[in-house]
């Protein structure tokens, strides 16, 4: 079960006369009223919530939108899986492949990621940080996966190869991150050369950004397939009932080497519940 902790941590004021009185459909009863069979109803619906949240609630000094909120995500999830995820980074990844084949041919698109992000960005009506940010959200997705199948793994081989040979070691195209691959002794590993990788500037991580697209599209067409949600959602779910997502950055920066911000980290909880595109559902 899915377990989201309540820590209502900034108070937001309502008219006293305006108590709430129930949340997703669990009353929370009246001044008085025992706390426990309260607390009981939402863990049933894998939330966990304080006497003292539920306190404040009766008396109207706090709203209960984030708790409702965690009630409808966990709903969503449990119905649907990682269904709405898939279709969304699926649809965002088909909207830079199509933008893919002019930049990794052009001889003069090293540190031009931007040829993919801005369009992509402007036809989903989202700003280009919006697309750095789900895009490093698949990365740190893929890395904390036990194991790809055969064929994801086979993708990424051979686009770390073509970008090997698009900036060669000592010539006037060598990348830094070719650079390092070699300086570190990279293993071969996908999560070895992505520690790498999130090591070097913005230039070089726009470069690769051409090389990873065929990779990602073969992995969330397998994770569409099964539907299940991955070791990075799990993190992601069971962390979220805490308001500060600091350490789970820190987890993820360890295992994977993405760098991911708190509010990076809630925009995956959009991707799961369907709201990060929702025009396309």
């Amino acid at each position: 079960m899915l377990f989201f902790q309540l820590v209502d941590t900034i108070p937001i004021v309502m008219n006293e006369n305006s108590p709430v009185t129930e949340v997703g459909g669990i009353s929370i009863g009246q001044k008085g009223d025992p706390y426990k069979p309260i607390v009981s109803q939402f863990e049933k619906r894998g939330i966990s919530v304080t006497a003292g949240s539920i306190s404040y609630w009766r008396r109207g000094k706090r709203t209960a939108g984030r708790t409702r909120r965690r009630l409808e995500v966990g709903e969503i999830v449990a119905r649907k899986g990682a269904e709405r995820k898939n279709k969304q980074l699926l649809y965002i990844i088909e909207a830079a492949l199509i933008e893919e084949d002019a930049l990794i041919n052009d001889p003069n698109s090293f540190g031009r990621g931007y040829g993919i992000v801005v369009p992509v960005a402007e036809k989903l009506h989202v700003p280009p940080g919006e697309i750095h940010v789900v895009l490093r959200l698949m990365r740190a997705d893929i890395c904390l996966a036990e194991k790809v199948p055969e064929s994801v793994f086979n993708n990424f081989s051979h686009a770390v190869s073509e970008f090997r040979l698009r900036y060669p070691l000592d010539s006037r195209q060598e990348s830094p991150l070719t650079k390092k691959l070699h300086d570190q002794r990279w293993d071969g590993s996908m999560s070895g050369f992505y520690k790498i990788f999130n090591s070097v500037g913005a230039p070089t991580i726009r470069a690769w950004l051409p090389y990873e697209l065929k990779m990602f599209e073969d992995w969330y067409l397998h994770q569409q397939e099964a539907n299940s949600l991955t070791a990075f959602d799990e993190v992601i779910l069971s962390n979220w009932r805490k308001y500060n997502l600091g350490p789970t950055s820190k987890e993820i920066k360890k295992l994977t080497g993405v760098s991911l911000d708190e509010p990076a980290l809630a925009s995956h909880i959009r991707v799961l519940d369907g709201t990060f595109l929702p025009k396309i559902d």
